[in-house]
């Protein structure tokens, strides 16, 4: 009999083990979903505020010199990609909002008795038009004229040609400011001096070409100076913003390790002292 309690006894230690042992399992596994959607949730979070920022850090970049750009019409419609024709949802503009209002539910339209009391309710003239064809204004056939409405239009032409040859002929106006201009006589040409003077002229424009080549060379220097230095301040915040999004992620994951750890050994001190 003691035996028989013994195992018994037995039995519902090991029973009571492996229960214990599976309500532990279940709870850290709902405890692991919870930290895993947890820490899926603030990637996500960090993700989104990732891409908010190099948005924002694009658009500074393609406005570094502080100026505001101007909205090119053009090149908004001849881009298709652009707002104007495929506007973002994420700056608030959404097409099909408020389409449902537009949509007509008629009996008259979706269904086949609807539409003969329509076709009904509509006057003959409608249904079956009445069309005349219009009637010439000449009484003869083919376009044949009559001979009393030939003579009418003779009598207008001679009229209209009489009319003109009585009409007085407008002088031509003379010209208010037309004055003669006489040229000047020639000077006689001077060799000697004229090479000279050429020659100086083409030094002259020489060096003023120089010269503004040299400017335009220095200016292009200053704006390759401007450019590399903004570009290596542009290179130097990236690379601070991607090592602080690396030191987030990391200590992060850092603390996600260390609460699941804590939690597994508290667990399983909890278990060894129920057993």
């Amino acid at each position: 009999l003691q035996e028989a309690r013994l195992e018994v006894l037995q039995r519902i230690l090991q029973e009571r083990e492996e229960d214990h042992a599976e309500l532990n399992t279940k709870r850290l596994d709902r405890l692991w979903s919870k930290k895993q959607k947890e820490k899926e949730a603030k990637f996500d979070k960090i993700q989104k505020e990732h891409i908010k920022k190099m948005r924002k850090l694009k658009e500074k970049r393609r406005t570094v010199e502080g100026k505001l750009e101007r909205r090119d019409v053009v090149q908004d419609y001849s881009d298709f990609n652009s707002q104007t024709y495929a506007p973002m949802s994420r700056v608030g503009v959404f097409l099909d909002r408020g389409s449902e209002q537009y949509s007509i539910q008629s009996f008259h339209l979706s269904t086949y008795q609807g539409l003969l009391e329509l076709e009904a309710s509509l006057p003959d003239f409608v249904t079956q038009p009445r069309i005349q064809a219009p009637k010439p204004k000449s009484g003869g056939k083919a376009g044949f004229v009559k001979r009393t409405q030939r003579r009418q239009r003779e009598l207008e032409e001679v009229a209209d040609a009489i009319n003109l040859a009585k009409r007085p002929a407008q002088p031509e106006k003379p010209l208010k400011f037309l004055v003669k201009v006489e040229k000047p006589v020639p000077r006689p040409p001077t060799p000697s001096v004229e090479i000279p003077s050429q020659e100086l002229i083409r030094l002259q424009e020489e060096r003023r070409i120089h010269a503004f080549a040299m400017l335009a060379e220095r200016q292009r220097r200053i704006r390759e100076a401007e450019e590399s230095g903004r570009r290596q301040v542009e290179e130097r915040r990236r690379r601070e913003e991607d090592e602080i999004f690396k030191q987030v992620v990391k200590v992060h994951q850092n603390t996600v390790d260390t609460y699941l750890e804590d939690v597994i050994m508290g667990a399983i001190e909890v278990t060894a002292e129920d057993q």
